[in-house]
């Protein structure tokens, strides 16, 4: 799954992003989706999400904010993103009291 020849057929018939750099430049893969030139500054600046008992709870009220803010589009974005901040805070404290 992880092959050139693998990542290729992935991204031309089912759309994925690859996940190898050579993939990103591969003439095949840029002739009909030339928009992966652009992707490739950002996929080799990525990095593994970080290593935290409290991941998946940031992950879940980041989640529920871009639902919302997507959903309700008479929602008050500003005042969402500040709450979603202050409880991602709240996590983060909480992750320095247990210890990492």
């Amino acid at each position: 799954m992880t092959s050139h020849e693998t990542q290729r057929l992935l991204a031309l018939e089912a759309g994925l992003a690859p996940t190898r750099c050579s993939v990103y430049t591969d003439p095949l893969v840029l002739a009909r989706m030339p928009h992966l030139k652009a992707f490739l500054p950002a996929f080799q600046k990525a990095r593994p999400r970080p290593l935290s008992p409290i991941y998946p709870m940031i992950s879940q009220e980041l989640q529920r904010f871009f639902s919302r803010s997507i959903i309700d589009k008479e929602s008050d974005i500003s005042k969402m993103a500040k709450e979603t901040s202050r409880k991602i805070e709240r996590l983060l404290k909480l992750e320095n009291m247990i210890g990492k």
